[in-house]
């Protein structure tokens, strides 16, 4: 029996072990201190231990300064302008053109090239003067009006009563609707009303006047309508003496005597006060 139990020892000592060592436990960082304190070289770090600690986040010390951590608001936030800044107005201010020296044309003898267009002053500004005005001037234009009608209508003349109703109706109408807006530019090559080209050679004259309470530059021109009334607004438009300068380097400065409309209405006006 005991040789036999010998034989079996023996054979279950020949068989190979199955148990699997234990993983060893990764190193700690009172180890690797440890370790490095000793002289001994520390094992490296599993890869998922160092991805973990590559993913968590740097902490700040305590009573550390946050202030070097975290990036200054104000540099990164835009700066923008203050509520209360205005634009600044365009400027009406006359610029002289160009001096261009002229030469003769090599194709067309006796002709000059032609030279470019250059823009001096662009501006918007009421088609006409206008004024408000009290109700004693309509009271009195209708007055008027029926006053010359019963007097061309006893006379059997109908057709002056409709010539006298149409003009009181004009009147009513320019003294209630105010004007619309132009665009004007004025060039080297002329004047522009709008659409409206008048060149150089059409002027014949211009001034200064006063109509319904604003200033106004008259230019009398050869063709309809014969004279153009710019309405002249402080910081609008140009000044009287931007105008000067550049009109009176062509055209002359001269008031036109009065036709005999103007004198008429004037004389109106000075006997019979509307307002």
């Amino acid at each position: 029996m005991s040789d036999t139990a010998n034989i079996l020892t023996k054979a279950m000592n020949l068989l190979p072990s199955t148990d699997k060592p234990a993983p060893a436990a990764p190193p700690t960082s009172a180890g690797v201190a440890s370790s490095a304190a000793s002289g001994v070289a520390p094992a490296p770090l599993a890869e998922a231990e160092l991805k973990s600690s590559a993913a968590l986040p740097l902490q700040t010390p305590v009573g550390a300064s946050t202030s070097s951590a975290l990036p200054a608001a104000d540099s990164q936030t835009p700066k923008t302008a203050p509520a209360n800044s205005q634009e600044k107005p365009p400027s009406y201010n006359v610029r002289m053109p160009d001096q261009v020296k002229m030469e003769e044309s090599k194709v067309a003898p006796g002709y000059r090239k032609p030279i470019p267009e250059q823009t001096l002053v662009e501006w918007d500004a009421p088609a006409r003067p206008f004024r408000k005005h009290k109700k004693q001037f309509y009271r009195m234009v209708i007055f008027i009006a029926l006053l010359i009608c019963l007097i061309f209508f006893f006379a059997q003349q109908i057709l002056p009563v409709a010539v006298v109703i149409s003009v009181a109706f004009l009147v009513y109408v320019s003294s209630v609707v105010p004007p619309h807006d132009l665009h004007y530019k004025l060039t080297n090559y002329g004047l522009y009303v709008d659409k409206d080209a008048y060149a150089w050679y059409e002027m014949l004259r211009f001034w200064f006047d006063e109509k319904a309470g604003q200033q106004v530059l008259n230019i009398d021109v050869v063709r309809f309508p014969n004279r153009l009334t710019l309405v002249l607004l402080p910081n609008q438009t140009p000044s009287q003496e931007d105008f000067t300068l550049v009109l009176s380097e062509v055209i002359l400065q001269e008031k036109a005597p009065l036709s005999t409309f103007e004198k008429v209405s004037q004389w109106l006006e000075e006997k019979i006060p509307l307002e």
